[in-house]
């Protein structure tokens, strides 16, 4: 599969998946619907029931406008253009859903006030018993060992089996690992508010959502640390077994975001069920705190708070310590965007992206994506120009694009390590022991004259 259609993919997945989740909030959970409290009779008044409608109809065109500028990427064209459209479409699909939100917030906060829909706020309560009995549903750390004993287990595997990948995947497995742990503990220490008058109801309110959550959290390193071994295993076997392992890495994939969905969904719906035995949600003016589709209190000493449409955990930005995580969220987006594009770019318009050289008694190669090799002649076996690549090239950690394959590979089964600019063969083939190296400059001729000149070192 090219890049081209891995990235317009990923970006249609993206569209459909934010219009979906945004839409969720459209339908009204303990008597909220889009960010607006309203009360139980009013949540099946016409006007509101069509602003839901519409709110919900609006993000799927949105998510089909930025669906056909993506099929832009599906044009040939330079990396670097294609990444910067993969950036801006990406862009666009958070920035207008987000601005679609707010619209619709405000258009549903109106609407509340011109019916005169406003509810009395009423103090916040606190129940001791649930507090003390908030986490006898939590779904204990002990399942979580297991985990981390499977993922040490795989960095030893890959150690041995993979060392090229050592590197990217144990800082993945072990980020996976330390991540779910965090969760859990925010999930253990999350407070408790009671959402009606009904301790009872309450107390099964807060069991359903922490059992649920901690056991999504406990599952989810065992099911993505499979998802991280079963490429390695595709990258070392070939036929039918390479393309069983893709067929079931991609199902695998699909069926975890939708038992994830599943999970949450009827979370919701149990907790609806829950709130349905009630007369009344306890309101306690949340309602301002969320005008801007997130949660914004000062006053509140939580940093981590549930979201208002009963299946996520946000950020309170209010907060000094949710600031910090917010504009690091941001700084990360903008360094991942800034990290990629800057490297393609060099690749289509630095003259000296591909950097092939003898330096003394060595080979030096280097380009972006891809560590710089410097290779000593004595170590050098055999070396040659051929035409196209001699068999199954897998890449294992680097850059795969129409253009430009850098970066660590499998080539024939063996280990390799490429500089290439795939449009201008012939090949420059370098090969030693353990390893062998691919590199292509801009134009036929640089690489014929760096491979003239390690054969001269090379006299008869």
């Amino acid at each position: 599969m090219t890049l081209n259609l891995i990235l317009f993919i990923t970006l249609v997945f993206v569209n459909a998946t934010m219009a979906f989740t945004l839409g969720i909030a459209a339908k009204p959970h303990k008597q909220v619907i889009i960010e607006n409290t309203l009360p139980k009779d009013k949540l099946t008044d016409p006007a509101v029931r069509t602003l839901a409608k519409e709110y919900r109809l609006r993000l799927w065109q949105l998510a089909g406008l930025v669906s056909l500028f993506s099929i832009s990427l599906l044009f040939p064209q330079r990396e670097s253009f294609l990444m910067t459209l993969f950036w801006l479409s990406l862009l666009l699909t958070l920035g207008l859903s987000y601005a679609l939100e707010i619209r619709y917030i405000r258009k549903m906060h109106a609407l509340k006030v011109a019916r005169g829909w406003q509810l009395p706020v009423a103090p916040i309560m606190v129940d001791t018993k649930l507090v003390q009995n908030k986490n006898r549903k939590l779904v204990s750390f002990i399942w979580l060992l297991p985990s981390l004993v499977l993922t040490l287990g795989y960095l030893w595997w890959v150690a041995r089996h993979d060392p090229d990948s050592f590197a990217p995947f144990s800082l993945a497995a072990i980020s996976l690992w330390l991540f779910s742990w965090a969760m859990w503990l925010v999930i253990k220490h999350l407070p408790v508010r009671p959402v009606t008058k009904e301790t009872a109801i309450n107390q099964q309110f807060n069991d359903l959502t922490k059992h649920t959550w901690s056991m999504m959290m406990v599952g989810m390193p065992y099911f993505l640390l499979f998802l991280l071994w079963l490429p390695q295993v595709m990258m070392n076997t070939t036929g039918i077994v390479s393309t069983l392992s893709s067929v079931v890495f991609g199902l695998l994939i699909v069926a975890g975001f939708i038992l994830t969905f599943w999970l949450l969904l009827r979370l919701r719906k149990r907790q609806d069920q829950l709130l349905n035995q009630v007369p009344d949600y306890r309101y306690t003016g949340e309602d301002e705190y969320w005008r801007f589709g997130m949660y914004i209190n000062p006053q509140d000493s939580r940093i981590m708070v549930p979201d208002r449409v009963g299946m996520n955990i946000g950020i309170n930005l209010g907060r000094p310590t949710g600031k910090v995580f917010g504009i690091a969220s941001l700084v990360l987006i903008f360094g991942l965007m800034i990290g990629t594009l800057i490297p393609v770019y060099r690749m289509d318009f630095v003259k000296d992206a591909f950097i092939g050289k003898i330096t003394e008694d060595t080979l030096v190669l280097d380009a972006p994506f891809a560590k710089k090799s410097e290779i000593p002649l004595s170590a050098i076996k055999a070396v040659a120009l051929v035409p196209e690549m001699p068999g199954k090239t897998v890449r294992t950690n680097g850059y795969g694009g129409e253009n430009y394959l850098t970066g660590d590979f499998k080539v024939a089964g063996k280990k390799a390590t490429l500089y290439l600019n795939v449009k201008q063969p012939p090949y420059l083939h370098v090969s030693t022991k353990n390893r062998d190296y691919y590199f292509s400059n801009r134009t036929e001729a640089q690489t014929r004259a760096l491979y003239e000149k390690i054969q001269s070192q090379f006299p008869d």
